[in-house]
């Protein structure tokens, strides 16, 4: 049961109640009842500690519960005294609100019964008339960082602490006295936020002299209008400027080896990180990069600022000490002055490619070299292919060739005859209109107009100012089918050939036949009797394969695959091509070792710089009389000296299983080309394989 009572100035006439329903009890049992009288307004505070006092009225019997509550009605309420208090001993409790949210406002509810059994019914429940208003007005305060001394380039993000209501200002200071504070952030953009909050602030430290350090301060008002200020800290630590570590430099031309005509000019060019303070690049050429700069030759004869972001530099080779056949490196230099040599070097770059001179003026016999890397990457609906590559030179890959004969087809180029049938694109280019580029540098030609359900194959040839003219390139090609092939290859096996694709993506595919062409002159015929099924519509990579036994050794093989929809059309894919290998004669006693595979992982090296390559062999373990004894790289049919182990050394992963590895470090200095390697294998009994001549490095 509820009882409403009233307070202020009915009070008398309350206690003149209670004592009648106090008498009534008195003639019927115990004394029990209970009247929160405080408090008896609404928004009475707590003391500046948080504590406030409950006051009721109670008879001397039973055991009274408080409670608080934010809504005045029955249900809800969170208990306040952990042991109900005896009503004979207690008329009022005092109670800390410090755990409360600030600026809220609660209800207290008394209850009373006559004993401590937990299951007795509350005899009387008393609500307050006023409320408890929690409103701690504390005066703002901010703790700063850092502290211990921290660096910063062109920005910092400061971390701090932040109590009561108000608003806060940051400063940087060069020392821990007052006055002199450079403002960082103000009431123009206040910090609010609640009570004992971790709060942070990107400070643009850019603008700030370099090798200056400088203390943080905080300080506090509870007002804007305010003259004094609440509250100062200044951080133990300092931030100490230094713009230097922003500075960053990279040679990104040359990237790759570039020959130039002796007397010529080259453009380096370069990525400084666009720093927002003062600077400027030095270019340098060395020949041995040996970390000695007393050898190197300065080529850019004023600083260049890097604020200007130009970003390049046209170097000239006309010293007389630039002779044909010397190779430089190209090293950029961020300097802190424009005067003499600029001072300290802030940061510094040595570029990967290397520039060669070479003697235009002698007669030219050697044409361009051929193009190894040409692909063809599809456009938006397919009817745009984007073709790239790497150009070559006018002498194999030196110098600037003179134009590119491009040409594609719905075939793929087999001969001479087939590239000379293709269509023929035009190539332009920004800068040289329809000049290659120079030897080295990323080529790129937009193809449009094309059928996106057609299968398109890419060649070409370069020629130079002499009219000689390199090989075909590799071919390139690319379609629209509606999955994204993403790898399809032919592998080589005894007396059979394995097909192996990916796709990334499929559309409403329904499955795959095979298309095989023996030799030059056939004609595809399908050699799938069941296709074989695909995805239909997925997002996810799949793998698929085919085993063609029905092979002959010494056969060239052209397959194709022809993937049918739902709807019912058909789409092919390009051509690769394969040769099965002869199947072993068997394991008698005086058979040969055999070789069925071998290569290179990593099969180009630099000619200037070196490089290591990694060379592996797979020896079959069922033919020859002994074991594998010496597994050797011959050049030319000459034994090198350089064995592939099977011992878990030199690269090998796993000993003992008839595969072989070794990695070889390649000098500086190899005249660039291709270089056809063999691998013979000879076991115990002195019995050697068939040659293996299928290892290239380039």
């Amino acid at each position: 049961m509820r009882n409403v009572f009233v307070s202020g100035l009915f009070l008398g006439l309350v206690m003149v109640m209670c004592g009648m329903w106090g008498s009534a009890l008195a003639q019927q049992g115990p004394d029990v009842y209970i009247f929160i009288a405080s408090p008896s307004t609404a928004k009475e505070e707590p003391d500046a500690n948080g504590d406030f006092l409950i006051e009721w009225l109670d008879g001397d019997f039973g055991y009274i519960s408080l409670y608080y509550d934010s809504d005045n009605q029955e249900g809800g309420e969170t208990l306040i005294n952990p042991l109900p208090l005896p009503a004979k001993d207690f008329k009022d409790f005092t109670w800390n609100t410090n755990d409360l949210p600030n600026l809220t406002e609660w209800y207290i509810v008394g209850k009373i019964k006559l004993s401590l059994d937990e299951n007795e019914p509350w005899i009387m429940t008393s609500y307050s008339k006023g409320t408890v208003y929690i409103n701690r007005l504390i005066e703002p305060v901010i703790r700063v960082g850092p502290d211990a001394d921290v660096t910063a380039d062109r920005g910092l993000t400061l971390t701090f602490q932040l109590r009561g209501s108000g608003y806060y200002w940051l400063f940087y200071d060069v020392d821990r006295e007052p006055g002199g504070e450079g403002l960082i952030t103000g009431p123009s953009d206040p910090f609010v936020f609640p009570d004992y909050t971790f709060a942070t602030y990107d400070w643009d430290t850019s603008n700030l002299p370099n090798g200056q350090s400088y203390y943080i301060v905080g300080k506090t008002k509870a007002n804007l209008t305010d003259a004094d200020w609440c509250y100062s800290e200044t951080s133990l630590g300092r931030v100490m400027i230094d713009h230097t570590l922003h500075y960053q430099i990279n040679v990104q031309e040359p990237a790759g080896s570039v020959y130039l005509p002796a007397g010529e000019s080259f453009t380096v060019k370069w990525d400084d990180g666009d720093p927002n303070v003062s600077a400027y690049v030095i270019l340098y050429t060395d020949t041995d990069v040996d970390g000695d700069p007393s050898d190197d030759v300065r080529r850019s004869p004023l600083p260049i600022e890097v604020r200007d972001k130009q970003n390049q530099f046209s170097i000239t080779f006309s010293d007389l000490s630039d002779q044909p056949g010397n190779t430089y490196y190209v090293i950029a230099r961020i300097k802190e002055s424009s005067q003499g040599d600029g001072g300290e070097t802030l940061a510094e770059s040595i570029s990967d490619g290397t520039i060669t001179l070479y003697n235009k003026s002698a007669q030219d016999t050697t044409p361009p070299a051929a193009v190894h890397d040409l692909r063809a990457e599809p456009r938006g609906d397919g009817s745009t292919i984007t073709l790239r590559w790497t150009a070559p030179g006018d002498d194999g890959n030196y110098g600037t060739a003179s134009s590119y004969d491009i040409r594609y087809s719905t075939h793929i180029f087999e001969s001479d005859a087939d590239f000379q049938g293709g269509t023929s694109v035009p190539y332009v280019d920004e800068k040289t209109g329809n000049r290659p580029l120079r030897s080295g540098s990323p080529q790129r030609l937009d193809v449009s107009g094309l059928d996106p359900a057609t299968v398109y194959y890419f060649a070409l040839k370069t020629t130079d100012d002499a009219g000689l003219t390199s090989p075909m390139s590799n071919i390139a090609w690319t379609d629209s089918m509606p999955v994204v092939l993403s790898s399809f290859e032919a592998v080589p096996g005894f007396e059979r050939i394995t097909l192996n694709w990916t796709t990334a993506s499929e559309t409403d595919a329904l499955g795959w036949h095979v298309a095989r062409r023996g030799g030059l002159n056939g004609t595809f015929r399908t050699i799938t009797s069941q296709m074989v099924r695909a995805a239909g519509t997925s997002s996810e990579p799949h793998n698929y394969t085919y085993t063609d036994t029905d092979v002959s050794a010494g056969i060239t093989y052209y397959y194709k695959l022809l993937l049918y929809n739902l709807d019912g059309s058909k789409e092919e894919s390009k051509v690769v091509s394969c040769s099965p290998l002869a199947g072993p004669a068997g394991p008698t006693s005086d058979s040969c070792p055999l070789i069925l595979a071998g290569g290179f992982v990593g099969s180009v090296v630099n000619s200037s710089t070196g490089g290591s390559l990694t060379v592996m062999a797979i020896v079959d373990p069922y033919t020859g009389s002994g074991q594998i004894e010496r597994d050797e790289l011959y050049y030319k049919g000459i034994p090198t000296g350089i064995l592939l182990y099977d011992d878990g050394t030199h690269g090998d992963d796993v000993a003992g299983d008839n595969t072989f590895h070794n990695t070889i470090d390649v000098g500086p200095g190899l005249t660039p080309g291709n270089y056809v390697l063999e691998i013979v294998a000879t076991d115990t009994d002195g019995n050697q394989s068939p040659v293996f001549p299928y290892v290239t490095v380039r």
